[in-house]
């Protein structure tokens, strides 16, 4: 390891202010591995001024491994920056070939907010299929709930990719939310807009880690369907193990539902998961 990168990586760990200047000299170095040091020290350290110098050098470097560091540092500084650098971003996609708009784009999802919200939303229906794509598979991972009626529109359309990413986006949100009324709700609709029965398993996979009443309501019914009777059987298991720990009304509740899966599931696994969870309710 050369003695400079060595150098430029105990002045990152000590915090040492003059990290980031000589961080930001060694993007002109002739030596790759000076210039990835510095962008790796600017990843850790670097700020919004940076920024530019970082972008400057992606619109003319082809490397890979460069081009990886040049986006992890974006990323970082962006994301200790907030929203405010969604717009330095977009002022650089205007001049950017297009495999670094996509690379621009990550850093703009990657920075999160309102703005980087819209800005992927229109990449939707960007002339270049690449950028389109990689639109789809960000707003798929959204984590924030402004992008839940975007996702839910998505899992009505009729282009296979947007229907599947709309869903699973859409369910692993509902997924996320904190008030079991309002989850209830999500994925009673993701429901509504399942075609598959890989989708549908999807749904009741995450109806099994609600441990609430409408859990039940919307497993049951799943118990008539031989395409997913397993997985809502194995779900149904779940919910009603925790909701025998929640008090009597819980505890009947519980009974119920496992008996109706005894009853209804002729897998031996199942049955003898089934007939444990009730003995543990019955205690």
């Amino acid at each position: 390891v050369p003695v400079r990168v060595k150098l430029l990586e105990l002045l990152t760990n000590r915090r040492a202010v003059q990290t980031v200047p000589l961080a930001v000299q060694s993007l002109n170095d002739g030596d790759a591995s000076l210039r990835i040091a510095g962008l790796h020290a600017l990843e850790r350290r670097g700020g919004p001024n940076e920024a530019p110098g970082i972008i400057a050098w992606m619109l003319k470097n082809t490397d890979s491994a460069e081009r990886a560091a040049m986006q992890s540092a974006l990323g970082a500084i962006g994301v200790r920056a907030g929203e405010p650098m969604v717009p330095v971003m977009l002022a650089a996609m205007k001049d950017a070939p297009a495999d670094v708009r996509v690379i621009f784009l990550q850093v703009i999802a990657q920075i999160g907010g309102a703005q980087a919200l819209e800005t992927v939303l229109a990449g939707l229906n960007d002339t270049d299929e690449p950028y389109r794509a990689e639109a789809l598979n960000l707003l798929s991972t959204w984590t924030t709930m402004d992008a839940a009626p975007h996702l839910r529109k998505l899992a009505e359309s009729t282009d296979f990719s947007r229907q599947v990413l709309g869903l699973r986006g859409y369910v692993r949100l509902a997924q996320a939310e904190t008030s079991v009324d309002k989850k209830a709700a999500m994925l009673t609709d993701a429901m509504g807009l399942v075609k598959r029965p890989d989708e549908k398993k999807l749904v009741l996979s995450a109806w099994g880690a609600l441990a609430a009443p409408q859990s039940l309501t919307a497993l049951l019914p799943q118990l008539e369907d031989p395409a997913v009777k397993s997985e809502a059987a194995l779900a149904i298991i779940n919910v009603a193990t925790q909701l025998g720990k929640q008090g009597p009304d819980g505890k009947t509740l519980g009974m119920e539902a496992l008996n109706a899966v005894l009853n209804k599931c002729d897998d031996a696994s199942i049955q003898y998961s089934a007939q444990k969870a009730l003995e543990g309710i019955q205690k």
